[in-house]
């Protein structure tokens, strides 16, 4: 019995170890790394074939329903078409009348709506890029809600800059009495010592305002030193005011202070 046992473990040192088995795609001598690596799931050429197979039914069903990307060799009215039924599956514009339930005047103020030229020309814009409704909608609330915040900056700085120069001129002047007086004379100036009609006077303080100028306390300063040189030098010509001596603080409101707007000189006051 040890013989025998002897004998069988003499044989079994004596026998190699086996040989690990090489996968099938190790055989494909014109095969690639990476396609030997795409087929190594497969255990045989026969379930690779037959993998192959069910991935191309696969691929079939789903390109049924989607839009074929043209090669890159595509033909220019191939990729023109693909980009038709793209645009036309993602809901492009491609007429006025599919514009008719696009809410133009989203984010502005109640009542307010988008300036007709401006509406004429974003509506032939999107129609000739075939614009989605969807993006055309958030352009437009986009649009709006920039202009309105716009706005609200501006008036935001003009009123900024009104009462920085108001403080300037009340601390140049010593007192908002001081500059409700010069304002006064300003006003008084421009009516009866630069013959201006009623017109004209109401225009020249719409264009002060506007263009920003009596919102510099320098400027003003500069025209309320010249109304009280001219005050001193009186006037011969009637009118409101004319040749009088400045009213009394009482007589004048705040909203008639320089600078907030054209009131800040008077004008509209009676």
């Amino acid at each position: 019995m040890e013989t025998e046992n002897q004998e069988q473990k003499t044989t079994q040192e004596s026998t190699p170890a086996s040989t690990p088995v090489q996968h099938w795609t190790e055989a494909k001598a014109d095969w690639s790394p990476e396609m030997k690596m795409a087929y190594a799931k497969y255990n045989s050429e026969a379930d690779a074939l037959k993998g192959g197979y069910e991935a191309i039914k696969t691929v079939g069903k789903k390109l049924e329903n989607v839009i074929q990307k043209p090669a890159k060799d595509a033909k220019p009215e191939d990729v023109s078409a693909y980009k038709q039924n793209l645009y036309k599956e993602l809901g492009a514009v491609e007429k006025e009348e599919d514009l008719k339930d696009v809410n133009f005047s989203a984010g502005l103020p109640e009542g307010s709506a988008m300036d007709d030229k401006l509406m004429a020309s974003y509506k032939k814009f999107v129609i000739d890029n075939h614009t989605p409704k969807e993006i055309v909608q958030k352009n437009v609330e986009f649009y709006n809600n920039a202009i309105v915040q716009m706005k609200q900056d501006y008036e935001q700085n003009i009123l900024n800059e009104a009462t920085k120069a108001n403080e300037e001129l009340v601390k140049h002047f010593g007192s908002k009495e001081a500059v409700a007086e010069h304002s006064e004379l300003v006003k008084r100036m421009f009516k009866n010592n630069l013959g201006l009609t009623e017109a004209e006077y109401e225009q020249v303080g719409t264009e002060l305002a506007d263009t920003g100028f009596i919102r510099k306390s320098v400027l003003a300063r500069c025209l309320m030193t010249l109304a009280k040189e001219k005050a001193g030098e009186g006037t011969t010509e009637k009118g409101d005011g004319g040749g009088n001596p400045p009213p009394t603080v009482n007589k004048i409101t705040v909203s008639q202070e320089l600078p907030q707007t054209a009131k800040a000189l008077g004008w509209n006051s009676k």
